[in-house]
């Protein structure tokens, strides 16, 4: 008698096909971790040259001088100039020998103590050695080249980038801002408005590369240049030839716009995720936690969830965890895209855009690890440049008001005055999209002599006549901005009083005196 024939779907092996496929699946997340491959069908590295050349103003041939290529060479000369001060003595409490920052002030002794006149001097004498070699006239043709292209690797991470010069483009703002500032003590108007185009040309410059950093730089350069020359204009009539000269100088030197960083930032991410996820040849992929690991230093910044994951390729199993590639790099377009919806509209008309921009970032769901690290923060950007753009038609306004002072003896009585026979059209107020704050102040009213008060309304977008907060830039900001204005024609601070020497143990302390009745005792403010 037969026996009856077992069914292949007992219970036995079912279980056993399961555990077989289990087996199998696991098997090839192990194959696929072990084996995973970066995606590299596009060449971000070329995209990023290209849009720099993209960003050169209109025609300019690529045959021409180019600014970033003479500022390499005008950057090694004062550099090798240090070195005399370096190998001298050293000062009192190890301050560096040379602070440019030191001969426009404020400074005090509190800072720099008895080093102050020294490194003072050290920075005159830097300034007036660099006239025996060829470090202004340079400086001239780097300024009156149109074509500032940084070189760009066109291969590599993007991110891995290397930008050494910007530290240098700050130093030579900050030694220019000083020669503006001496030139103008002495009444040299000439050499007034050759250091003003000088120190600006490298914000230009910066502002032509691809990334955030290199555009707030231009910001940071730009706004001290135009600061210090607001004081001086405050401190001291200048001739109306020579204010028509700095708002040439002005015209010829803007501060790219900041769509070109938005992009560049966008290059930068797209690449990353490239280079982090595998190609399945359909526009996505999968996580490669072993080369997010890689970014090093990075994964400190946020609530990183692969902290600490090392570089083992068997770690990319979890790869399947987190979004697709595709995912991922939809995200991060939608992010980029409502950047640059934002940048397109002036401040009155997106007060609440570098807000959105920070809540969607930080929406974005912990999964989406690469684009939390990497997205910026597009909002405090866009606050910089709302003010820079402040500043620079600000100071334009008031360089306008100045030369109508020369030619009619008074201020305007209004703004309007100033077109079309000075300007071809009045800056706006980008806080506002109208006129900026105009007052006319009455004779021997200001203690600083001023004829009038030109000012910003800042950030709550309201004119409050001029009223200024104790710490100037409050204006700019959400909740200390409201109530104040930003004054443009503010004069310089005065240096602060050398500190009293310590008293002897024969001298009688002086008293403070007391508070007023019903009072509290001064404090100190708190940093916002």
């Amino acid at each position: 008698m037969s026996r009856k024939k077992k069914p292949v779907y007992r219970l036995r092996n079912v279980i056993l096909a399961i555990v077989l496929l289990i087996g199998l699946a696991i098997g090839r997340e192990v194959y696929l971790a072990l084996t995973a491959t970066p995606g590299s069908s596009e060449n971000f590295p070329a995209k990023v040259a290209a849009l720099i050349e993209e960003s050169q103003p209109p025609g300019v041939p690529p045959e021409s001088p180019d600014a970033f290529e003479i500022l390499s060479r005008v950057i090694p000369i004062e550099s090798d100039m240090h070195a005399p001060y370096r190998a001298g003595p050293q000062l009192p409490n190890g301050h560096y020998p040379i602070d440019y920052t030191a001969l426009r002030g404020p400074q005090s002794r509190k800072f720099y103590g008895a080093a102050l006149e020294t490194i003072q001097a050290n920075s005159r004498k830097m300034i007036e050695d660099l006239r025996a070699t060829e470090f202004y006239s340079l400086l001239d043709e780097a300024a009156a080249a149109r074509r500032a292209v940084r070189p760009t690797p066109l291969s590599g991470d993007v991110i891995g980038f290397l930008l050494p010069h910007l530290g240098k483009y700050r130093n030579l703002a900050r030694l220019n801002s000083a020669r503006m500032y001496l030139a103008h003590q002495s009444g040299d108007e000439s050499e007034l408005a050759r250091a003003f185009e000088h120190g600006l040309a490298p914000g230009r410059v910066a502002g032509h590369g691809s990334f955030l950093i290199e555009y707030l730089v231009g910001v940071a350069i730009h706004a001290l240049m135009v600061s210090e020359l607001r004081e001086e204009l405050v401190e001291r009539p200048v001739s109306e030839q020579t204010l028509l000269k700095l708002l040439a100088v002005m015209d010829r030197q803007e501060l790219p716009s900041m769509r070109w960083a938005i992009e560049g930032e966008r290059l930068g991410t797209l690449d990353t995720i490239q280079w982090t996820h595998t190609d399945d040849g359909k526009g996505s992929g999968r996580l490669i936690v072993s080369k997010v690991s890689s970014l090093g230093p990075m994964l400190a910044s946020g609530d990183n969830i692969l902290e600490g994951a090392g570089a083992w390729r068997i770690l990319n199993i979890a790869g399947a965890a987190f979004p697709s590639k595709a995912a991922s790099v939809r995200r991060a377009n939608e992010f980029y895209d409502a950047a640059q919806a934002a940048i397109a509209l002036p401040h009155y008309q997106r007060n609440t855009a570098s807000a959105d921009l920070e809540a969607m970032a930080e929406a974005i769901p912990k999964r989406y690890i690469l684009l939390r690290m990497m997205l910026p923060a597009w909002g405090k950007a866009i606050q910089s440049m709302d003010q820079i753009e402040c500043q620079w038609q600000g100071t334009k306004v008031m360089l306008a008001i100045e030369i109508y002072r020369q030619r009619h003896g008074r201020p305007p009585a209004s703004l309007d005055e100033l077109v079309p026979g000075i300007l071809p059209h009045l800056p706006k107020d980008p806080y506002t999209g109208s006129h900026f704050g105009y007052r006319i102040l009455d004779p021997g009213t200001d203690p600083h002599g001023r004829a009038y008060l030109l000012y910003t309304a800042g950030r709550d977008g309201t004119d409050n006549g001029g009223v200024q907060a104790k710490q100037p830039y409050d204006a700019f900001r959400t909740t200390a901005g409201k109530g104040v204005d930003y004054v443009l024609n503010e004069p310089r601070l005065p240096p602060e009083p050398d500190e009293a020497p310590d008293a002897t143990p024969d001298d009688e302390p002086t008293p403070e005196p007391p508070a007023p009745e019903g009072t509290m005792p001064p404090t100190q403010p708190t940093p916002e």
